[in-house]
């Protein structure tokens, strides 16, 4: 059976943290309700330091709510990394219609991220 895979834009080149200070960016609410059948999700990444420096670690987490604009509740983490690179991280998000993903970087250097969230 195939299965159709819907890539939704988390973050864009975006500044999290500044110098010496860790900082937190959190994605557009995301509606799961008509796609998030199996629960299966894939979210590819890139993170890159600035100032000609390396990245500090960046935690991925994600957040549910039962409404678009209702109050989101920590949900889970779902990846951990050490520093800047590209890659694919795999995880099950919970039966829940409304998720915004959260990436909160370490206190080295601010980390410039891209992510897309896959899921089908």
């Amino acid at each position: 059976m195939a299965y159709k895979i819907n890539t939704i834009p988390l973050f864009l080149n975006t500044l999290t943290g500044a110098q010496g200070t860790a900082g937190t960016s959190i994605s557009d609410p995301i509606d799961l309700r008509d796609i998030n059948a199996v629960g299966a999700c894939a979210m590819t990444y890139g993170i890159a330091g600035t100032n000609g420096g390396t990245a500090g670690s960046t935690v991925f987490e994600y957040a549910g709510s039962s409404q678009f604009d209702g109050t989101y509740v920590a949900a889970g983490t779902f990846g951990t990394l050490g520093g800047a690179g590209t890659g694919i991280i795999t995880f099950t998000i919970p039966a829940i219609p409304f998720a915004k993903i959260k990436a909160v970087s370490g206190t080295s250097n601010p980390a410039l991220i891209t992510a897309e969230l896959n899921v089908r």
